[in-house]
């Protein structure tokens, strides 16, 4: 009986913090640990990261030094479920004419083109308003850019983190797009 009355609390203490920690981030998009507070927290209201230039599918440059409006900076990849769940949504708001101010930066570890092309297509995602970098998993690593997949930064015009999120939203899409709408509104004001 004492280890059935244990566990019933141990659940409701566990559950009591995940609600916690849900209200304060605004967000069902993780399910936060102690770990992931503190990784959101020692981003927020500091310069995003200057890492090393990436290229693009079409090896073009980009320099995350020069990012002069609003963005968002999607980490994912193709072979990441809720990566796949997320990145239509992403997507589809980049090509909202309300966003046409802001930049949509998606930064890819699959290193396939293929992969990405085909993804794409089967899903008929328009991704013409996102810039699209390639990099491997240990460069992203190494950076500490992520706390698992996907995790999106969004970034104010003066470089400066005002949110994260980690993982991905699975049950209501709806849902998961107005939060990232949300978001990306903070960054104009």
């Amino acid at each position: 009986m004492r280890i059935i009355i244990s566990g019933i609390c141990f659940l409701m203490l566990f559950n009591s913090y995940r609600a916690m920690a849900q209200a304060k981030s605004g967000s069902k998009f993780e399910k936060p640990t102690k770990a992931m507070d503190a990784f959101i927290n020692n981003k927020i209201d500091n310069p995003f990261p200057n890492i090393d230039t990436l290229k693009t599918y079409t090896s073009a440059p980009f320099y995350f030094n020069t990012i002069d409006k609003p963005s968002i900076i999607y980490f994912g990849a193709e072979s990441c479920a809720p990566c796949r769940l997320a990145l239509p949504i992403v997507a589809k708001i980049s090509n909202d004419p309300k966003y046409k101010s802001y930049n949509f930066v998606y930064v890819t570890y699959d290193d396939s083109t293929t992969m990405h092309k085909e993804f794409t297509g089967i899903h008929q995602i328009n991704m013409s308003h996102m810039t699209i970098l390639l990099t491997s998993l240990a460069e992203i690593n190494d950076d500490q850019l992520t706390f698992g997949y996907p995790t999106a930064y969004y970034v104010d015009a003066h470089k400066v983190v005002r949110s994260v999120t980690l993982g991905g939203r699975t049950e209501d899409a709806e849902k998961a797009e107005t939060e990232i709408r949300a978001k990306l509104d903070l960054l104009s004001h």
